[in-house]
């Protein structure tokens, strides 16, 4: 299988177990106090750039096991009856040489589980690499593949067992289904977090990226947007709707006297005259004719009929009484419906209730019936073998007689 790193993402790669690690040493910056803490026994030969970071740190070497805090195993050569004994009888945790470079990395001790040296972990023995992905999706996909005891790497190579895509384009991923028939795996993110939700590796056919289905957006054209209705003025309610009578049609036709008689009746306007101010206006008109210098003037008043008019309402619009009264009424006939509804619950399950109490009862007599039956059988069994055994021995005394 040949290289193809078009478009790998760049990740971290301290690859637990192995030399790779040791590699990535250079221009690491480490505290005098990181490895204060430790106290590592050895098993296997350990890398002298290795040994340097953890004398560096503050580390120290142990001779024994069982006064030890890690055991620190080398790329080779290390013993698993050693690192069995150091987590059954000890229980010091033991880890590869990726360890300590990831503590160096982090400015802090790193999880231990994660760099077991035994192969036990879901994804042990696994590689894996990784295309069109966006850069956090991608550390989190590292995480957890590192963490349960697989390899990710930068490069697309005949090492890599899995390629994870997040679609179906890019030179890797073409790369990658060039070579159907192998042994690689061609998966989805979604097949790693299955995996470990099952904990079991799970079939890798299903989650091949061509059966992901991307949700088209269709962007609206340049320059074009959708035309928005215009909203018509609402019309000015007229005075009748919102006093409940009509005040224009019920003025008061009432006129203040200024000069003699000229034949014409006073409510008859004579063809040329203006139409008439309302009751309001001829109020404040007859208040500013009463100040006016020259004496008073007289104003002649409403008529009754005239008053009665203005004041009446409108007849055909009910009384507020009226409606506060059959509001009241319809609430007092929703409670009764609701009373009735609760009383025939109340009574279904009463009635529940009792047939529950009935079969209880019967079901008490049938089970006393049954234990008198069983009583009576084994009552006649002993009598029975009673006799049996009355007979046996009475034969016996006759031969023995």
């Amino acid at each position: 299988m040949s290289t193809d790193e078009g478009a790998i993402g760049t990740v971290p790669e301290p690859v637990a177990g192995s030399s790779g690690a040791v590699t990535a040493l250079e221009g690491l910056q480490i505290r005098d106090d990181l490895f204060k803490s430790v106290k590592y026994f050895i098993t296997g030969t350990l890398a002298p750039k290795v040994s340097k970071l953890l004398e560096d740190g503050g580390a120290t070497v142990s001779k024994f096991m069982d006064f030890s805090t890690h055991v620190v195993c080398g790329a080779s050569g290390y013993d698993e009856n050693e690192i069995s004994q150091a987590a059954e009888l000890y229980e010091v945790p033991s880890v590869t040489e990726a360890w300590v470079l990831a503590s160096v990395r982090l400015g802090r001790l790193a999880s231990t589980k994660a760099y077991f040296p035994l192969k036990s972990a879901l994804f042990s023995n696994l590689t894996f690499a990784a295309t069109q992905l966006d850069n956090r999706d991608l550390k989190r996909l590292f995480a957890a593949v590192t963490f349960h005891g697989g390899t990710f790497r930068n490069v697309f190579d005949s090492r890599t067992t899995h390629l994870i895509s997040g679609s179906t384009k890019g030179p890797v991923y073409a790369k990658a289904v060039s070579l159907a028939g192998s042994s690689l795996a061609l998966v989805t993110p979604d097949w790693a977090i299955e995996s470990l939700r099952n904990n079991a590796l799970l079939p890798t056919d299903i989650y091949h990226p061509r059966l992901v289905i991307t949700p088209r957006i269709f962007k609206q054209a340049t320059g074009q947007r959708p035309a928005t209705p215009v909203q018509k003025p609402e019309p000015e309610k007229p005075l009748a709707s919102i006093i409940g009578f009509d005040f224009e049609e019920n003025i008061a036709k009432t006129e203040v006297p200024t000069s003699g008689g000229n034949g014409k009746k006073e409510d008859e306007p004579p063809a040329n005259e203006p139409p008439k101010a309302t009751i309001v206006q001829q109020t404040v008109q007859q208040q500013q004719q009463q100040i006016v210098p020259g004496g008073p003037r007289l104003v002649r008043p409403a008529g009754p009929q005239q008053a009665q008019q203005i004041l009446q309402p409108n007849m055909n619009r009910p009384p507020l009484n009226q409606a506060l009264q059959q509001q009241q009424i319809q609430l007092q006939n929703q409670q009764q419906q609701m009373q009735q509804i609760q009383n025939q619950q109340q009574q279904i399950q009463a009635q529940t209730i009792q047939i529950q109490n009935q079969q209880l009862q019967n079901q008490n007599q049938q089970q006393q019936q049954s234990m008198q039956i069983i009583q009576q059988q084994q009552q006649q069994q002993q009598q029975q073998q009673f006799q049996k055994h009355s007979s046996y021995l009475s034969n016996s005394v006759n031969l023995v007689g």
